[in-house]
């Protein structure tokens, strides 16, 4: 948050979802960054420290599920808010997303005037004090 905007990290491994999302957050005055996987995730999350985390389930290298429980499961990252958004809609893959940890389950498409409103939100409540 150098420059004052709040930093999204937004993990799809479609291209195309992540310029549109980039595009909204940035037209919302965010800060987005792109990982086009888990791995990437990684790599920003030690570099930009991240404020929120969208976050994919169906990618190659570790499935979003997976990364979100892991990321809850991490004390330096839990407080983190991770949305995820999915092409999965049935009530048991949300069910199976809000059980791995994530503070919001958005199907795809992507509804961006909720999805923005959400961040928001997100970012606005204050952070878990869990260690």
């Amino acid at each position: 948050m150098a420059d004052g905007r709040r930093t999204v990290v937004i993990v799809d491994d479609d291209r195309a979802v992540r310029a549109v999302l980039a595009r909204a957050l940035t037209h919302a005055g965010y800060r987005a960054l792109e990982a086009p996987s888990g791995l990437r995730l990684l790599s920003l999350l030690q570099v930009d420290h991240p404020d929120l985390i969208l976050l994919d389930i169906s990618m190659s290298w570790i499935d979003g599920l997976e990364l979100c429980r892991a990321l809850k499961a991490n004390h330096l990252y839990r407080a983190i808010p991770v949305i995820i958004i999915s092409g999965r809609s049935l009530s048991d893959d949300i069910a199976a997303g809000m059980a791995a940890g994530a503070d919001a389950y958005f199907p795809k498409p992507i509804d961006t005037a909720a999805l923005l409103d959400r961040i928001a939100a997100s970012l606005a409540a204050p952070p878990s004090l869990t260690v």
